[in-house]
């Protein structure tokens, strides 16, 4: 085992490996490494062609690269498997018009599906750049809509494999809120055949089978909570909570038939 690549505190499993992301401007594919890990070299594209396409993690990544401030080439060289003789007017302005260019980086995030809609609606608007700004504010909201709903649909999912939990009893609502907290603030909950883990970056794993399990969890957590934390784990402390998790949990909870 690598040194930077942490193990489980119960089996030794791995918990946590530091992963690090590049951009590859010739083919517009995504490199994951490890520094921790010899060998350790993954792949992720947006080319739906590719067996390694994956459009929504392709664009998480896009969207932490432009919030890092990574600068990334001309969207339009991200385009496999077409040759320069083959090049469209759309692709010929988002390569060499800056303001095309620029309207066309604010949708490149959500994935080149998004650019090419930009390009579709721009040509049926007569070319009029007049419009450009709120076609791409258009597109924006589209996009998010769009991955908010896919990001509900994963969540959906991962509340449908809890609902049963390893132990063979029905999570209450009490443990889904207690678990759906710890997503919140970062945990990693997987269930497995034995047991659920959760596990936070740098903080170890602990392994949960029953309600109570996961009650006992909530209560040790919360003892090491930082001093004037006020949004506690435990779903009967009589501290406020903010809204947002009120709301978040209120949503989750109610997409499964629970007692």
């Amino acid at each position: 085992m690598s040194p930077g690549t942490r193990k489980s505190e119960r089996d030794g499993r791995p918990a946590s490996l530091e992963i690090r992301a590049w951009f590859d401007p010739q083919t517009g594919q995504i490199h994951l490494v490890s520094p921790s890990a010899a060998g350790f070299h993954s792949v992720v594209t947006n080319d739906r062609n590719s067996s390694r396409a994956s459009k929504n993690f392709y664009a998480q990544l896009m969207r932490a690269f432009e919030e890092a401030g990574v600068s990334v080439p001309n969207p339009m060289r991200f385009r496999l498997g077409r040759v320069p003789n083959e090049m469209t007017r759309w692709e010929a302005l988002v390569r060499y018009d800056d303001e095309i260019y620029e309207a066309a980086m604010k949708l490149l995030p959500f994935g080149s599906l998004w650019v090419d809609r930009l390009g579709e609606a721009f040509s049926a608007l007569g070319e009029d750049r007049s419009y450009l700004s709120k076609i791409v504010e258009q597109l924006r909201e589209e996009a998010n809509l769009e991955a908010r709903e896919a990001e509900r649909n994963e969540a959906v999912e991962w509340l449908r494999t809890l609902a049963t939990l390893p132990g063979g009893e029905q999570i209450s609502r009490e443990s889904l809120a207690i678990l759906v907290e710890l997503r919140i603030r970062g945990y990693q909950i997987v269930k497995q055949s034995k047991d659920i883990t959760v596990s936070l970056d740098g903080c170890g794993t602990s392994y949960v089978r029953s309600n109570d399990d996961i009650r006992q969890l909530a209560g040790i957590l919360q003892a090491h909570e930082p001093a004037g934390r006020h949004d506690a784990l435990s779903t009967n402390s009589a501290e406020p909570r903010s809204a947002p998790r009120i709301e978040l949990q209120a949503s989750l909870t109610s997409l499964l038939p629970l007692k």
